[in-house]
């Protein structure tokens, strides 16, 4: 019986330490990086203030990443194998609810190595759900935007392929475009944000939040002006935050128009317009 027993213990040990080596050869590491995003200060790609990464693997939330640290990885045990990695990055809204603003997706295959994922800013796309309006002149042109004057074919200042783009020098008449029937609800703050650039001297873009089908009434604008700007000068983000408490039944235009003050040669570049 003693015999047996030793027997049986012994065979146990080998059967778990078997067991274990088997577990341990079938997963390894997988690290998941975003790089490139610039601080919420900064002028981004996104606009949005990001505070979170929430990491997916194969539909399974299983971490996350704090976007205000220095450091953006992030480190699991996962099997061995291909597995598809979804990113949602989060920020908050205007109830300062964290809301999933924009997603990318990878795969990836783990082996007898170590695994690494990268996701770079320009990996991501609008989780559109969660924007009342965004246009990033990427493909199709959202039919809401009116316009006889702007077109989508801005190469010198842009954020992604190409931007919304006009010449003018008119100093007395808008060179413009309409964003025509925002319906949002009609009680809360919100964001207009977008990136603006121009090629010239004395140019000026004003944007205002106009009532409904009336030109004449507008809640809200801003001017935008630059004395002297060339080729090499970078975009410019631009917010404009308001509230449709006073806008009736939350319906409203948004209006861009571009002008010269010296009636001098002006190009006007907008980009990745955002409502949210």
């Amino acid at each position: 019986m003693n015999f047996l027993k030793k027997y049986l213990i012994i065979f146990f040990i080998l059967f778990f330490q078997g067991c274990e080596d088997e577990m341990s050869h079938s997963f390894n590491e997988l690290v998941i990086s975003i790089n490139n995003l610039p601080p919420s200060s900064d002028l981004s790609r996104s606009m949005i203030k990001l505070e979170e990464a929430a990491i997916y693997i194969d539909g399974a939330l299983k971490g996350s990443i704090n976007l205000s640290s220095t450091n953006n990885g992030y480190t699991m045990t996962v099997n061995k194998g291909s597995h598809n990695v979804r990113v949602d990055l989060s920020a908050p809204n205007y109830l300062n609810l964290a809301t999933v603003m924009f997603t990318s997706t990878k795969s990836v295959t783990v082996g007898n190595t170590r695994a690494e994922l990268e996701f770079d800013v320009s990996d991501f796309i609008p989780y559109e759900e969660n924007f009342y309006f965004y246009e990033d002149f990427e493909s199709s042109i959202s039919p809401q935007i009116l316009t006889s004057s702007f077109a989508a074919n801005g190469s010198a200042k842009k954020i992604g392929s190409r931007s919304f783009f006009a010449s003018f020098s008119s100093s007395t008449n808008y060179t413009s475009f309409k964003i025509d029937d925002l319906d949002l609800p009609s009680t809360g703050f919100y964001t207009l944000v977008f990136h603006y650039g121009f090629i010239g001297a004395d140019c000026t873009l004003d944007v205002f939040i106009d009532k409904y089908n009336d030109s004449s009434t507008s809640y809200y604008s801003q001017r935008l002006s630059e004395s002297s700007s060339t080729s090499n000068s970078p975009m410019i983000r631009s917010e404009l935050e308001f509230s449709t408490n006073a806008i009736a039944n939350g319906k409203f235009d948004v209006y861009f128009g571009g002008f010269s003050s010296s009636g001098t040669n002006c190009s006007c570049y907008v980009d990745n317009i955002q409502v949210y």
